[in-house]
């Protein structure tokens, strides 16, 4: 039933047309800014394709750390970099979540926690890529908004979710976009193909913190 599951173009597409920045914007247009991020993603993972996260992360100076838990409010986390204490967080309930669902099989991975967080860990490793080496992809995209009244152009910093997506996606040769783990948690049942912009839960309860970067 894998045939039926949305692609990395849809869902990414998707998961742009429910942010509150992207309100408006054009089905055609939307679908041309997930490409672009796509691309990005999938050009920045080639020198990483098929390494070794954790001996890379002593080089950029990043830890990894273990949280129990991972709900807060309305809000599943499953892995978070700050770059303030140069740090990934993976939450052990957000790690669940996953093997729960059933995407490991689907992605193309064992079943394990081990093999979950190597997905989580590469994703957010394009945050620290961001941050180190890249910059932060979503000031090349400057959406309208109302700042106290005026009018002004805020980065969409969100937008590097589908980057980081694709980067994992391509430097794990996963069947799928890590896209699906949201997906598969906001549909009971595999292979139906119901409105994609329920999917993707916990990046949504990200958008507030994304859009907060400077």
């Amino acid at each position: 039933m894998t045939e039926n599951y949305p692609s990395e173009l849809e869902l990414s597409a998707a998961y742009l047309k429910k942010l509150k920045p992207c309100a408006g914007i054009g089905d055609e247009q939307l679908r041309k800014m997930a490409e672009e991020a796509i691309g990005i993603g999938a050009k920045n993972a080639v020198p990483f394709a098929g390494g070794d996260l954790r001996s890379l992360l002593p080089e950029y100076g990043v830890k990894v750390e273990t949280i129990e838990g991972g709900v807060y409010g309305n809000r599943l986390l499953r892995a978070q970099y700050d770059d303030s204490v140069h740090v990934i967080y993976l939450y052990s309930v957000g790690v669940k979540t996953v093997l729960d669902s059933g995407a490991p099989e689907i992605l193309g991975i064992p079943a394990d926690e081990v093999s979950v967080q190597r997905v989580l860990l590469w994703h957010e490793f394009f945050h620290v890529l961001e941050f180190k080496k890249i910059g932060l992809v979503g000031r090349n995209y400057r959406l309208p908004a109302k700042m106290l009244g005026f009018p002004v152009h805020k980065p969409l910093y969100a937008i590097s979710e589908i980057c980081a997506n694709a980067f994992a996606m391509r430097v794990l040769s996963l069947r799928f976009s890590p896209f699906l783990i949201d997906y598969l948690e906001t549909h009971a049942v595999p292979g139906e193909s119901p409105d994609l912009n329920q999917a993707d839960k916990t990046n949504q309860n990200m958008e507030d913190d994304n859009n907060e970067r400077t």
